[in-house]
């Protein structure tokens, strides 16, 4: 008996010592995924050679490009807060300015999505057209004797990763502009018209929103939309459904976030895209 209960408290240690390592591995490797260093990029000095100095001066140039294009898509979102008036769910939808607390009216809007379209598809051929540049900065490092080895990663290795953020990650924003613009046409498209809207879903917003009845008027379907929360298919230019964002989906969005907004109006001299210009950004 006293070697049966030997046995299995061999036993438990002995699935215990599969078991730990196992999950010792998997916390390293969690570990080791987020301690991933953020890339950085820096212009090297000059080396001397046409080449090598043409092709990192052109990397650096399209980092720049890269870093400003990310961050200044990333201040106009496309948003929807849920609201209940009467026991009848209600989407309150709008383009914002998250840095100025502003609504974009629907004219500005559409024209901050296309030339967010329009900035991803240029950079995306800069980045394809310095690609092909790559092979003959890499040909001329022999070129620069022992100082080779200092531009040795950044022609190698750098440059080639500025490249494929231009190729990887610029599409996939370009695409999401898409859906932005989708997005915010179903919205203006599917709302309630001012006419038809309830009385006390209008008075609900003046008061979740601080503004008075006049603002409100000046606003609602210009700059503010308001939608039954319905199952919706989103017709879109190309009738097919477009699908929320991780981060709308976890926004949680509430009508008092936006109190105190001003609002924006798209620049002098611009103008909001066509139809025939919408279709040849959503293609």
């Amino acid at each position: 008996m006293k070697n049966k209960h030997l046995l299995l408290a061999f036993a438990a240690i002995l699935g215990l010592a599969f078991v730990f390592p196992n999950s010792l591995s998997a916390q390293k490797k969690e570990k080791k995924k987020k301690e991933k260093k953020e890339f950085v990029w820096e212009l090297p000095d000059p080396s001397g050679d046409e080449n090598i100095d043409n092709y990192l001066l052109s990397c650096d140039t399209l980092y720049n490009k890269i870093t400003t294009y990310k961050d200044s898509l990333s201040h106009y979102k496309y948003q929807e807060a849920a609201f209940t008036v009467n026991g009848k769910n209600y989407l309150f939808k709008c383009m914002i300015d998250s840095v100025n607390n502003q609504f974009l009216s629907y004219g500005m809007g559409r024209w901050q999505v296309a030339q967010g379209i329009m900035a991803g598809a240029n950079i995306v051929l800069d980045a394809t057209t310095l690609s092909l540049k790559t092979a003959t900065a890499a040909l001329s490092l022999p070129n620069l004797g022992l100082k080779a080895i200092k531009y040795f990663k950044p022609v190698k290795d750098l440059g080639p990763h500025v490249i494929g953020m231009g190729l990887k990650e610029i599409p996939a924003i370009k695409k999401e502009c898409q859906n932005t613009m989708r997005k915010y046409g179903n919205a203006k498209k599917a709302a309630i018209l001012p006419e038809n809207l309830d009385v006390a879903v209008r008075e609900h917003l003046i008061a979740e929103l601080g503004i008075d009845n006049s603002t409100f008027d000046k606003w609602y379907g210009k700059y503010i939309f308001v939608n039954e929360d319905i199952q919706e298919a989103a017709e879109g230019t190309e009738n097919q459904v477009v699908e929320k964002t991780d981060e709308e989906k976890d926004a949680g969005n509430k009508l008092t976030d936006y109190k105190n907004f001003g609002v924006a109006d798209l620049p002098e001299g611009q103008a909001e895209p066509s139809e025939e210009e919408e279709m040849n950004l959503l293609s």
